[in-house]
């Protein structure tokens, strides 16, 4: 295979001494004998790691690999033997592989696919299958499969080696990941008291604090304790406009340091109010004003009440309730995500209002809430495999959204509660 380079390009990161270049090269696909140029990364610079092994730092992990435009087939070696190439030929061509592509599966996922088929060991697809998870959406269906297929190979690790520290500290965070927090705690509480995993004893711990929380993001090594970050956070806010009359109308449940290093609140409403709770993000200290937070919340409570189908969903059940995401530069940024079907919901209208609909400690769904009640529902799990007497229709449904995977399904909703499913391809790749 040829490997030219052609340009050579050092990309500044917004931290200091954080860097990583980038240089263009020449492939020749070994598969159809396409010649192409890609961008490929040539180094850069990490400062540490997250719990799932991917380093935190200038770029992404993991690298791009060198991907043939013409028939799809992913240069994960330089060279490959006959018989390799044999067998990958077989497979590239094949309707399996064309359906990879179609899903739009990463190139990493790929490979990792590839190299099982070439009888890698389980450490290697192991850490194939992991990288593949770092650039997937842990709310995905792609996420599932790559995590799925890394604890796969990491429980064949174990199986041999069952003090493999890092095996055995992956599993429980892809098993986190996964949200399967029960099987995740009981993982790391059998991990705790081992003397092999003594010296991981702050990774268990972070672990252990983010499943009581019910979190699956992903999360840096070493954050800086939650008593801590309790204590920065309230002292943020009580130096800025308008605390006092957020401390006048609620209570303040938690506070904490988010993963973009803004502080974070849980409000909780001291008179009954459709919204229970709301979750504050400081993004725009130190012009932060608590004002704008309280009169976005009165709004957002307008709306509440005007979609008879949310107070029909809180009465359907016992222990549900509304929470609200809020900032107080315009409506939370994932908002953003959803912008090209907008069109679709009843009545669109400028003020959205993320809500999350919540059943105890889980998550029933995410719904785009306007003005006049109407609604986009992003994200909802169902628990119920038929509905039951009294149930409220949402209680049935499943809507995923996690781009750029296919399908990307919505439910637009009038304010009365009519509603219907309809689903955005994605662009194509």
């Amino acid at each position: 295979m040829a490997l030219a380079w052609l340009v050579l390009l050092t990309v500044a990161a917004a931290a200091p001494g954080l860097a990583m270049t980038i240089r263009t090269e020449e492939f020749t696909c070994p598969i159809c004998g396409t010649a192409f140029k890609q961008d490929m990364v040539g180094s850069s610079t990490s400062l540490g790691r997250f719990l799932d092994g991917c380093p935190d730092g200038a770029g992404g992990w993991p690298w791009p690999l060198p991907v043939c435009p013409k028939c799809h087939f992913v240069l994960f070696r330089r060279r490959f033997s006959a018989k390799q190439l044999a067998a990958l030929r077989a497979f590239v061509t094949s309707p399996e592989y064309a359906a990879l592509v179609a899903q739009r599966h990463s190139e990493q996922y790929r490979a990792a696919v590839m190299q099982e088929r070439l009888g890698a060991s389980h450490a290697d697809l192991a850490t194939a299958y992991l990288a593949a998870s770092w650039l997937a959406p842990r709310a995905g269906d792609h996420f599932k499969t790559y995590a799925a297929a890394a604890l796969r190979h990491l429980d064949a690790q174990i199986a041999a080696k069952p003090r493999a520290v890092h095996a055995q500290l992956l599993r429980g965070e892809l098993l986190r990941g996964l949200g399967r927090f029960d099987e995740a705690e009981a993982h790391f509480r059998a991990l705790k008291p081992q003397k092999a995993f003594a010296a991981k004893a702050e990774i268990i711990a972070q672990e252990l604090e983010l499943i009581a929380d019910r979190d699956r993001e992903r999360e840096k090594v070493g954050r800086e304790p939650r008593a801590d970050r309790k204590a920065h956070a309230m002292a943020a806010a009580a130096a800025l406009p308008g605390w006092r009359a957020v401390t006048d109308r609620f209570d303040v449940v938690d506070s904490d340091i988010g993963r973009d290093d803004n502080p974070t609140f849980t409000l909780r409403a001291r008179k009954p109010e459709p919204i229970a709770a709301a979750i504050v993000d400081m993004t725009s200290q130190p012009e932060f004003d608590w004002q704008h937070v309280l009169a976005a919340l009165d709004d957002a409570n307008r709306a509440a009440r005007a979609a008879i189908w949310l107070r029909e969903w809180l009465a359907a059940g016992a222990n549900r309730s509304l929470q609200i995401a809020l900032r107080d530069d315009g409506p939370p940024l994932t908002l953003a995500r959803h912008q090209r079907v907008l069109d679709h919901v009843h009545g669109r209208d400028a003020r959205l209002y993320e809500i999350t609909l919540r059943a105890g400690r889980d998550r029933a769904a995410t719904v785009l809430v306007m003005a006049n009640g109407a609604a986009l529902v992003v994200d909802a799990t169902s628990r119920l495999a038929t509905p039951r007497p009294g149930t409220h229709w949402l209680d049935a449904q499943t809507v995923s959204w996690a781009w750029p995977e296919n399908p990307q399904d919505y439910l637009s909703v009038d304010a009365d509660g009519r509603w219907a499913r309809f689903t955005i391809p994605p662009d194509k790749p």
